[in-house]
């Protein structure tokens, strides 16, 4: 199995810890198999400039108190994506970041509850604060309101 730079350094975190007796092997192994299998590779990212627009402009919005969210449905079988735009009137590049850290994180940890097959572009709303609990419900709650509002027939 080859491991990138990241898997190698975890790696030998794991087993220096594992060497001092503090936690069991079986807690290691489920450890690294959580954080290898909740990855976020760049085929689950909206990345240009062009899919960004498309799903703004064609796209499904649907919003609740903290986020706004745009989606638009993917060829069957793929995975859902997420793309993440956060306006300079939010704050400063330290607000932006935590938001967009945040966001991600959400997404990356709760892909099983996310539905599949779309593509999603998501920003926060107007005068809302970077809640971890508020982000943490409201990805997976309109990621499956904009699904269903697109699956109704018009």
């Amino acid at each position: 199995m080859f491991l990138s730079g990241p898997a190698i350094v975890l790696c030998k975190v794991l087993r220096n810890i594992r060497s001092r007796g503090a936690v069991s092997s079986d807690r290691l192994f489920f450890t690294y198999h959580w954080l290898v299998t909740k990855s976020f590779p760049k085929t689950r990212r909206v990345q240009h400039s062009r899919e960004f627009t498309s799903i703004l402009r064609r796209g499904t919005c649907v919003a609740d108190g903290v986020l706004v969210l745009f989606a638009t449905a993917l060829e069957n079988g793929q995975p859902s994506r997420i793309g993440i735009t956060i306006p300079k009137k939010t704050g400063n590049a330290v607000a932006r970041n935590r938001w967009k850290r945040l966001v991600r994180e959400s997404f990356r940890t709760q892909q099983e509850s996310i539905p599949s097959g779309y593509s999603f572009v998501v920003r926060p709303k107007k005068g809302a604060s970077p809640s971890w609990a508020a982000i943490r419900k409201s990805v997976p709650y309109l990621a499956k309101k904009a699904a269903k509002r697109m699956a109704k027939p018009q």
